[in-house]
């Protein structure tokens, strides 16, 4: 596993390991880790939106191949190297520096970035399908 998807397995888990109640009390949240739960919860529904939108963005590109035929070019090859390409960057600009370094809200600021950019490139592909 490569050490990015570690790194952001990790986040996911202390965003993630608190009770579900922290998750229903979002607004008031009080301690890092119901701050931490809550930032990993948004994350995981943005990443989760973001999967569906590219999902029906890789379904219309496949749809474009079919009008290109005997080109060398397939729209769903460059919308795959394209996210690729986008999710290294959205790791590499997110990335906190160790908590010893930043502090125990560098969790949830990294799953907040995280969020917010994955939010933006779920506009960006939904614009791809007139969703």
């Amino acid at each position: 596993m490569r050490a990015s998807a570690v790194r952001l397995a990790t986040l996911l888990l202390i965003g993630g390991a608190a009770s579900p109640a922290f998750a229903e009390n979002c607004q008031n949240a009080q301690t890092t880790m119901e701050m931490n739960a809550c930032a990993g919860g948004n994350y995981k529904a943005a990443d989760r939106d973001l999967n569906n939108a590219f999902a029906r963005a890789i379904s219309a590109a496949k749809e474009s191949d079919r009008n290109v035929q005997g080109f060398d070019y397939s729209y769903e090859r460059a919308l795959r190297e394209a996210q690729r390409a986008w999710i290294a960057f959205r790791d590499a600009d997110c990335k906190s520096p160790p908590r010893e370094l930043a502090g125990s809200i560098s969790t949830m600021e990294e799953l907040d970035c995280l969020t917010q950019k994955t939010i933006q490139r779920t506009k960006e592909l939904r614009q791809r399908t007139s969703e």
